[in-house]
């Protein structure tokens, strides 16, 4: 499967600029890296990004934050702001992902989607949710019993340095019993524009009420 992603002028860019900004989004800034450095050599002019994914970063954009150019992953978001008249220009695609499989841990993965039936590996996360749809979402709380402390000092920090609870709770789930309660509830994408403007409408009306 491609993944589309998009190129977005927010304003006119000037070739006598000394420098831009460009809004970037997150699985777009290791590439970005050479990019920048290749564009200062062939035109003399830094450019500065910032980092997000693609629906804060339309938020942000919607909001007047000051971008000279939108790199999007996802081509929704520039398409819904040159439809609102938040860009100078149609958005257009700037390259073409593939979908590929990725570890940390030494894993053979060349039998491509075979691989995956490894008993070593436990868990795999799938970027797009409408690969694998559901109406379930996991809410940040939990009640924790008191050897979760002990699981904590043997978890090893994830790539980022950081240790996960959620790494944590497996191996508790493996030794003993995780519970989930299941309740009835109203989600919002506020990482989404359209979200972000269902969930301060839905909260303005039930206050009005």
């Amino acid at each position: 499967m491609k993944k589309i992603v998009s190129i977005f002028l927010l304003f006119t860019v000037y070739l006598i600029a000394e420098e831009i900004t460009v809004a970037t989004a997150a699985n777009v800034q290791y590439a970005m890296e050479e990019l920048k450095k290749a564009f200062k050599r062939s035109t003399g002019i830094t450019v500065h990004t910032v980092v997000a994914s693609s629906g804060k970063l339309a938020a942000q954009i919607k909001s007047g934050a000051p971008f000279d150019l939108f790199l999007s992953a996802n081509m929704k978001y520039p398409k819904y702001l040159r439809q609102h008249r938040f860009a100078v220009n149609d958005p257009k695609i700037y390259a073409y992902g593939s979908l590929v499989l990725w570890t940390l841990k030494p894993i053979e993965l060349d039998k491509g989607i075979k691989s995956l039936l490894n008993p070593k590996i436990e868990r795999i996360a799938i970027p797009n949710p409408k690969n694998a749809p559901s109406n379930l979402a996991i809410i940040g709380r939990y009640i924790l019993t008191p050897d979760i402390f002990g699981i904590l000092k043997e978890t090893k920090s994830g790539h980022s340095g950081e240790i996960q609870i959620t790494d944590a709770l497996m191996t508790q789930a493996k030794r003993g019993m995780v519970l989930a309660y299941k309740f009835k509830g109203k989600r919002f994408d506020c990482g989404s524009i359209d979200g972000f403007v269902e969930a301060t409408n839905y909260f303005y009306k039930k206050l009005k009420s």
